[in-house]
């Protein structure tokens, strides 16, 4: 197979077979002239194929790139805002243990006392207000 290209300044064009038989003169600008075996043509339609369906993988995989970085931007967020809370319930948990040792470190008196002062200030603070305005 004989194919000659056809391009003139400023186009793109494929190259055109020439058939077994025919006669073409050839100008000068058109420089290209492939001579391809049956066998060769074949192979690189097969060629261009593949390639078209290579094309179409890596349009895939760029798409999957483009999602996984994405859902890792998300990720990384999320991280973020979960060392935070793993910070604060930290402290909490630190102040609740300090709080734990030295509740430990009264003895049944003193924490009698202080539920005792609690339940009547509870209690204290209405009844002052009731007396208040009864009284008024």
């Amino acid at each position: 197979m004989l194919f000659v290209s056809s391009l003139t300044f400023g186009q793109t064009r494929y190259p055109y077979k020439i058939d077994k038989g025919i006669e073409k003169t050839v100008l000068d600008h058109e420089t290209a002239v492939w001579l391809l075996k049956e066998s060769q043509f074949d192979k690189a339609l097969a060629d261009s194929k593949k390639l078209g369906i290579v094309k179409k993988q890596v349009d895939e995989l760029k798409e999957k790139i483009k999602t996984l970085e994405t859902r890792s931007v998300e990720k990384d967020s999320l991280v973020v805002n979960l060392k935070k809370d793993r910070d604060h319930y930290m402290k909490i948990w630190k102040e609740a243990d300090k709080n734990l040792l030295e509740l430990g470190k009264m003895t049944k008196k003193e924490i009698r006392r202080k539920k005792l002062y609690k339940t009547t200030t509870i209690i204290g603070i209405p009844v002052a207000f009731l007396l208040g305005v009864i009284l008024l």
